[in-house]
């Protein structure tokens, strides 16, 4: 029975006639498939060939041909012979008739009682001299070279007299050249009606060259990859063999159907997954592979081996040691050697078995490797996800490096003896000398944190680990470590059955306290635990104990970010649950929490992992964008440029601090536009403000444009459907959402945006105002003047963006904007006051003068601070005051002034009038 294969089939079966060639990795399949072909097609064999590739075909036609009735035989192939002698001449007559005589020859050894001459008669007397001859010829492979040609002459005849056929074959090892030249001719000379299907083993870069060569000659290709996880699943259960860890064996076999029937075997006559090795077949292709590779290519193989998921691509250049050129390169090489496969996901990567046939030929420098790729990864950890990393600690266990264990350790931000713990085996243990101890629970765990997404293995290794009566948890501590490292829904309730099977309770005071402990470590995730575990146990609260655990925690002396994060973990648990009461605890946790940055992160994972019809509540929209908006101050207070003097140590911390927060967030903005507007949330414009209002500060970090700019426009784009369903349910229509994007892009970068991305935002804003005027507040037709006007430090290049922004700033007398807009045009030099009325801008009330002066500090200020203070809205978010001074920064001719004043440095101060 084949498993995972049913989708393969079909589309076989349903393509046309033709060449149809399957190809894949050794073990990968091909000829179960091929069998399964034949089974449901007209020819009962599959032919495995080491001779000549045309009369392995022509002993396949002769099959399909004796797959006829006898009584029918006769009279359906005579007159298709007859019509043969009749038309032909030549070389390829006389191939094509040995071709005939040699099928005939297969259809008496098939049908026993079936005399050659009943098909002579048929054939006609004319007929019967030449078969005759044909015969007596002894059918010598000399006599004659094969022709492809004269196949195709046999295969159109067959098809006139016998019906559509279709023949199956596999290459074996390898094509002989003779055997490519016949497969690229059969492509354009097989009649309708004849399929031929084959299928080739992919081992090196010649087979490669040699399938791509067919499919350029009009063949159809079919390539088949390993299993995926669900299909091995189903095989396991259907062959009654008990797997122990179905994560491992997953690994083990890497999907591939050769291996897997290897693995059943081996467990079936009692072995153990850990005593598999790479079979001699695949050591020896991989050693054949090995030897003629470059320098460069086997170094990132032996560094790659040691990581059994695929490594982002950044952190592979780091790794190789090379630059992204040569490594690209050197990647094209090992797909080309087949030692990279394509999984079952698409990814592109290492076998385990294969992988370890590469870390056996890569011999005595194994750990060397192991410490050059953990060292070049050093300062790259965020390039990682904590998986990767848990591997870097897999390779120092298995090389014996203590240095090596304790760098991993630093890496992965856990205390260097629980990572030994957790490496200390890679299969379930055995029972120690002196009785279990906790490291088997604390691999099988560590093999779950590796499978994120596959939560049958996950389980499937936990109720094994807890059924076998080998796992005793030592202590609390350790237990409530592991407790760390878990995010699987379900996992935590079975780590609770296991403790409380060691201790007849259930430790909630010293988990929650582990957890507080381990709280800043990178990457762990303890309130996921306590969340998943609870739900998955089937209460419909958080127990007493659990909430007993957290009280019993406030009064101890914590920083004000530990306080936060206990907070949020509070939140994430009572959000977890469909009672009101909880709901209304969870709101209620949300607005007292303090005004650090840190909220606008809260905000989205709290509102991504709540239900719908939550978030639709008016007083949950409330809650949440109290707390977006308290981190956007906080984030204008700390990073915005200051007003007065400021050391330089400071403004450097400041900066620093800056990008961290923007490279935090860029990640966050993705995943905004693409999951909140999906879920039609209310409010999500102003959450989508709360996350992409950081792009203001994209000024210390350039690269960060090309990702912000499309995604603000993403926003923007689908702000109109969250209007609309707004004004249906009769709710107040506030649309503030992450402008400054867009005005930092251009401000920052003006060479990226492009005059159509500024027509595009500007027409935006028009079109809201003309819809929505009379419906929403000022401040947020205040926010898109602002945007409409900041855009003109583009527009002056185009006349027609410049009046539809200048239509939007029309539409109300706001004085800033209009200022700004003859800031720009100033700067610009390109067009004065007469040409910007002559296309539609009025600026009410008197024209200010621009002009370049120089002031005092005290003046400057004063002169700043007055202008914010015309509207509060902007001295609240500080981003009026803030645009001035920039500008005022950025203006060339008092630069130099300007900046020795905002760092301190004594001078005058510059300003525009």
């Amino acid at each position: 029975m084949l498993f995972g294969r049913d989708a393969f089939l079909e589309a076989i079966h349903a393509s046309t006639s033709g060449l149809h060639v399957i190809h894949g990795d050794s073990g990968v399949g091909k000829s179960a498939v091929l069998r399964s072909l034949s089974a449901q097609s007209v020819v009962p064999t599959v032919y495995q060939y080491s001779g000549s590739l045309l009369n392995t075909l022509v002993r396949a036609t002769g099959d399909v041909i004796s797959s006829t009735p006898r009584r029918h035989l006769a009279v359906r192939l005579g007159p298709a012979i007859r019509d043969l002698l009749a038309k032909a001449t030549g070389v390829t007559f006389g191939q094509t008739l040995r071709f005939f005589t040699r099928a005939l020859s297969s259809v008496v050894k098939a049908q026993s009682g079936v005399a050659l001459g009943e098909i002579v008669e048929a054939a006609g007397a004319s007929a019967a001299d030449a078969l005759e001859d044909a015969i007596a010829d002894n059918l010598s492979e000399a006599s004659q070279p094969d022709a492809p040609l004269a196949f195709a002459e046999l295969a159109k005849s067959v098809v006139n007299a016998m019906g559509e056929f279709h023949v199956v074959l596999d290459s074996g090892p390898k094509l002989s050249p003779r055997d490519l030249e016949v497969l690229e001719a059969l492509p354009v000379l097989l009649p309708p009606g004849a399929k031929v299907t084959i299928a080739m083993a992919v081992t090196n870069s010649d087979a490669t060259d040699a399938i791509s060569s067919l499919g350029l000659c009009g063949a159809v290709l079919h390539e088949l990859l390993p299993l995926a996880p669900q299909d091995v699943a189903d095989w396991i259960r259907e062959s009654n063999v008990r797997v122990p860890n179905l994560t491992q064996f997953l690994r083990s076999t890497g999907g591939f159907p050769l291996m897997i029937e290897g693995a059943l075997r081996h467990l079936e006559e009692g072995g153990e997954l850990k005593d598999l090795t790479p079979t001699e077949t695949l050591e020896s292709e991989v050693e054949r592979t090995w030897r003629p590779l470059s320098r460069e290519a086997k170094r990132t193989a032996r560094r790659l081996a040691h990581f059994a998921f695929p490594l982002p691509r950044a952190a592979s250049i780091v790794a190789s040691g090379l630059s992204g050129e040569d490594f690209d390169l050197v990647r094209i090489e090992l797909e080309e050697a087949r030692l990279l496969v394509k999984q079952h996901d698409g990814q592109v990567w290492f076998h385990d078995r294969k992988r370890q046939a590469v870390q056996n030929a890569c011999g005595a420098g194994l750990a060397s490797s192991a410490r050059a790729t953990v060292e070049a990864l050093w300062n790259q950890a965020d390039l990682l996800s904590y998986e990767h990393c848990l591997d870097y600690a897999m390779a120092a266990a298995c090389a014996h490096d203590d240095g090596l264990l304790a760098d991993a350790a630093q890496i992965i931000g856990l205390p260097r003896e629980t990572l030994a713990c957790l490496m200390a085996v890679i299969e379930l243990a055995e029972p120690q000398e002196d009785g279990p101890g906790f490291v088997p629970l604390l691999n099988v765990l560590r093999w779950a944190s590796l499978y994120l997404d596959s939560k049958i293995p996950a389980r499937s290794a936990l109720e094994l680990a807890r059924d076998s009566g080998l796992v005793v948890i030592g202590t609390h501590e350790s237990y409530s470590v592991v407790a760390l490292t878990i995010r699987i829904p379900g996992m935590f309730a079975l780590l609770l059955g296991l403790c409380e099977q060691a201790f007849g309770r259930m430790p909630w005071q010293s988990i929650a306290s582990q957890i507080v402990r381990g709280i800043l470590a990178p990457r762990l995730y303890g309130h996921q635990a306590i969340r998943y575990g609870v739900c998955a146990a089937g209460t419909t609260g958080l127990p007493d104990e659990y909430d007993a655990s957290w009280y019993a925690l406030d009064p101890l002396p914590w920083t004000i970010t530990t306080r936060l994060r206990l907070a949020q973990h509070r939140v994430f648990a009572h959000a977890s649950f469909p009672t009101r009461e909880s709901r209304d605890e969870a709101v209620m946790d949300l607005t007292t929490l303090p005004p650090r940055f840190d909220d606008a992160e809260l905000v989205v994972e709290y509102v991504l992992k709540t239900p719908a019809p939550v978030i639709r509540e008016r007083r949950f929209v409330r809650a949440w964008q109290l707390a977006s908006k308290s981190s956007i101050g906080y984030l204008d207070r700390v990073h915005t440029l200051p007003m007065g003097p400021t050391p330089l140590e400071e403004l450097a911390e400041m900066q620093q601090a800056a990008r961290t927060v923007i490279r935090e967030r860029l990640n966050l903005t993705e995943r905004l536009a693409t999951s909140l507007y999906d879920e039609m949330s209310l409010g999500f414009a102003h959450l989508t403000g709360g996350g992409v209002l950081t792009a203001e500060f994209t000024s210390s970090e350039p690269q960060a444009i090309p990702l912000v700019v499309p995604a603000s426009i993403d926003v923007w784009a689908r702000h109109w459907d969250y209007l609309e369903l707004a004004k249906e349910n009769g709710l107040p229509m506030e649309a503030e959402f992450g402008y400054v994007t867009v005005e930092s892009a251009l401000s920052t970068a003006p060479e990226h945006p492009t005059t159509a991305i500024i027509k595009r935002f500007t027409d935006s804003a028009y079109r809201f105002n003309r819809d929505y005027g009379e419906e929403v507040s000022f401040s947020t037709l205040d926010e898109f003047q602002a945007l409409a006007s900041s855009a003109l430090q583009m527009a002056y290049l185009d006349a027609e963006a410049l009046l539809q922004a200048g239509l939007v700033l029309d539409a109300t007398e706001l004085q800033p904007a209009h200022w700004r807009l003859l800031f720009y045009q100033h700067r610009a030099g390109r067009h004065d006051r007469a040409q910007m009325s002559g296309i539609g801008i009025r600026t009410p009330g008197p024209t200010p003068a621009v002009t370049v002066e120089l002031v005092s500090e005290d003046e400057a200020l004063s002169i700043l601070t007055h202008r914010s203070s015309e509207h509060p809205k902007y001295s609240t978010h500080s981003l009026y005051a803030s645009s001035l001074f920039e500008e005022f920064l950025s203006t060339s001719s008092v630069a130099d002034h300007s900046i020795r004043c905002a760092l301190g440095i004594p001078g005058d101060y510059g300003i525009i009038l």
